[in-house]
């Protein structure tokens, strides 16, 4: 069920891809592009050193050694910037 959501969130946020690993995740845009990229820039910076831009995807260092854990991460990383999408008014 926690997958299904990653999913629903990945796409809100145009991810086209996340890779989470023992040592961190990758993440990558549809597009190369974020609909917000103040909203992008905020993220990176509340991440603090564990955020890094690798060409063009963003690498983010943190220990997730067991699967489960890596699927919270995931789902962390995703709701994260998901919620940094600006919903259009009207």
């Amino acid at each position: 069920m926690l997958i299904v959501r990653i999913k629903s969130m990945c796409k809100r946020a145009g991810i086209s891809r996340i890779d989470a690993g023992t040592k961190g995740a990758t993440v990558q845009f549809h597009n190369d592009k974020f609909a917000n990229p103040a909203g992008l820039v905020e993220f990176i910076k509340a991440q603090g050193p564990a955020a890094k831009i690798s060409g063009n995807k963003i690498v983010l260092m943190g220990e997730m050694k067991s699967e489960s854990d890596r699927i919270k991460g995931a789902f962390n990383i995703a709701r994260d910037l998901a919620e940094k999408i600006v919903k259009p008014k009207g």
